[in-house]
């Protein structure tokens, strides 16, 4: 890992690597404010040089084989998506405005599909709460073949959520040692793409107050 290009100079320089901690008092995007999401779970697992300098490398840690990056409930997804296309539409002149609001036009149905579960009264009511967010979820990923590379890449790094330069976002996601390349993974945040993560809609574990668990956009890192 130090003779990544972007850790060398840190490496030769001996900074210091330190262990980030819990995201207290972070503040969320506007875009996570609108939806009302208030998760805050930070994305940097390692902090490589001065914390505060908006340049330092943050790492999010994955272990080699498949690791959660997210287990979102309605609001974290409707923001993570609306990241997303909103990220999509900047670089890519193919996703539309007509496009990009096809998918925003979705969200609010997809938010409703995805607590509607909570009132299931059977094991059975709540699969076809599943069959249905999945089939929205689907549709809003068939809008653009981009998008799901938009949305791996928010789940990965929280740059969205918290902003680029925020401690809490990553830079660079590492996976541990890989005994098929005998490697560890390195890649910048822009380089993460759908095949790295695997992404379904899941019900939620457990239940809540007697009821079921909002059902969740769960993301693991391959």
């Amino acid at each position: 890992m130090a003779s990544h290009r972007d850790f060398k100079a840190a490496h030769e320089s001996g900074h210091l690597a330190s262990v980030a901690g819990a995201a207290k008092n972070a503040t969320l995007s506007d875009t996570w404010k609108k939806h009302g999401a208030t998760d805050t779970t930070s994305r940097a697992d390692i902090h490589i040089g001065d914390t505060k300098n908006p340049s330092a490398i943050r790492i999010s840690y994955k272990h080699y084989g498949g690791s959660q990056l997210a287990s979102a409930q309605s609001k974290q997804t409707a923001a993570t998506i609306e990241h997303a296309a909103n990220q999509l539409h900047k670089t890519d002149t193919s996703f539309t405005k007509q496009k990009h609001q096809q998918v925003i036009g979705h969200l609010d149905e997809l938010k409703k599909g995805m607590q509607a579960v909570r009132n299931a009264k059977n094991d059975q009511e709540r699969d076809v709460h599943l069959a249905h967010v999945t089939a929205i979820h689907k549709k809003i990923l068939g809008v653009h073949p981009g998008l799901a590379n938009h949305i791996a890449r928010e789940a990965a790094t929280g740059q969205g959520q918290f902003g680029p330069n925020s401690p809490h976002s990553a830079t660079h996601v590492v996976s541990n040692y890989n005994p098929k390349t005998k490697q560890t993974a390195v890649k910048r945040a822009d380089e993460v793409t759908s095949n790295d993560v695997k992404m379904r809609m899941a019900k939620g574990k457990g239940m809540s107050g007697g009821k079921y668990r909002e059902l969740t956009m769960r993301m693991d890192y391959k």
